[in-house]
């Protein structure tokens, strides 16, 4: 990617880019350490690592995990929040991890806990209980659903990826 020469060019560079490369430009913008463009972090004085980022499919939700263990919704056209940040581990273990199912009904947090966590991203309200990856102090570092929504999987930082059935709440196969 060719390099902006100043501030003010490169944000117009990447709100080009952003129009064809969302996610990848996303990424970019909340994790650049150079301070430009470290924008959403700090529209909430927030000074925790962001861990995670993902779109909701239809583009209009930006979930942000969080070293101090919350989920915040962000409206990506405005910068702003789009509701109440969700306290998704305790905190002091961070969300390593986000992912919108393809309908954008849920949103899966992995937790450094060991939880994975289903959310109703319309209400903010946790869907069932916490997903139990296993025992011990390896955290969830991943999260992603299926193509078909049917799916989620889960990935432990002892290197195990388990399948849920995200309907369910209980692991598959």
């Amino acid at each position: 990617m060719p390099q902006a020469p100043n501030p003010l060019r490169r944000a117009l560079w990447l709100t080009v880019l952003a129009s064809a490369f969302t996610p990848l430009i996303l990424y970019t913008v909340v994790s650049a350490a150079d301070g430009v463009t470290d924008v959403l972090a700090k529209a909430t004085g927030d000074q925790t690592a962001v861990t995670g980022v993902a779109f909701s499919p239809d583009g209009r939700l930006l979930a942000t995990a969080g070293g101090d263990g919350t989920v915040r919704l962000w409206n990506p056209a405005t910068g702003q929040p789009a509701g109440p940040s969700l306290q998704a581990t305790s905190a002091h273990a961070a969300v390593r991890g986000v992912a919108f199912s393809r309908d954008g009904k849920l949103l899966a947090t992995a937790g450094g806990d060991g939880r994975v966590r289903l959310w109703n991203p319309a209400t903010g309200q946790p869907v069932g209980a916490p997903l139990q990856t296993g025992s011990g102090s390896h955290g969830v570092f991943g999260v992603a659903f299926s193509p078909d929504g049917k799916l989620l999987a889960s990935a432990r930082a002892d290197g195990t990826v388990r399948l849920w059935d995200p309907a369910t709440g209980q692991p598959v196969g």
